[in-house]
């Protein structure tokens, strides 16, 4: 009978140490699934945060470059409104001038009546005057030509700089955007496996 208790003693121990073993395992089979789904979550969160990050760079190197264009657009159009208000002052002198002449020839036929010598003399000193006013005008209207073509040369500069930020901008987030790209790959990849 000893024997007989011994192996129903022993059947019912390895029946309970079956089923411990079945509930362990089916223990640690969701627990390894549930630390793979928190561990999948984290990946995403991550995921979702570097494309944020990739957005807003790229968001913030878009304004840089729009701010720059209007930084730009602004300068040049001062300069354009700058010459145009030279070219109608050097008008204004050019009428202006015409006018005076055309006064002193008609004032010098009245006065011929009266002293030719002394009409002579006062429309030399008039063509004199005239001509000074003629060559000083001109002479800042080639000095304005000369800023002008000065802030050009440094708009260009300024402008062959914008460009080459803007490529390597542009370089920068074609590079994060591959990487951000292989890395979803590869989450994507040791998913599945």
């Amino acid at each position: 009978v000893n024997a007989w208790e011994k192996s129903t003693e022993g059947k019912a121990k390895a029946m309970v140490m079956v089923k411990n073993r079945e509930r362990h395992l089916s223990i640690q089979c969701i627990v390894g699934w549930s630390r793979r789904t928190m561990e999948i979550k984290q990946e995403e969160k991550m995921r979702e945060q570097r494309m944020a990050m990739v957005s807003r760079n790229y968001v913030a190197g878009q304004q840089a470059i729009q701010q720059e264009c209007f930084v730009n657009w602004r300068d040049a159009k001062k300069i354009a409104e700058r010459k145009e208000k030279a070219m109608a002052q050097a008008g204004r002198l050019i009428a202006n001038s015409q006018q005076a002449l055309m006064t002193q020839v008609v004032n010098a036929w009245e006065k011929s009546t009266s002293g030719k010598a002394k009409a002579l003399v006062m429309e030399r000193n008039q063509q004199k005057r005239l001509l000074t006013q003629m060559v000083m005008a001109w002479i800042r209207f080639l000095d304005e030509m000369h800023r002008e073509r000065e802030l050009e040369k440094q708009n260009a500069g300024a402008l062959e700089q914008l460009q080459r930020m803007r490529e390597q901008k542009l370089a920068a987030v074609e590079r994060s955007l591959n990487v951000s790209g292989r890395a979803m790959v590869k989450d994507c990849f040791f998913g599945w496996r």
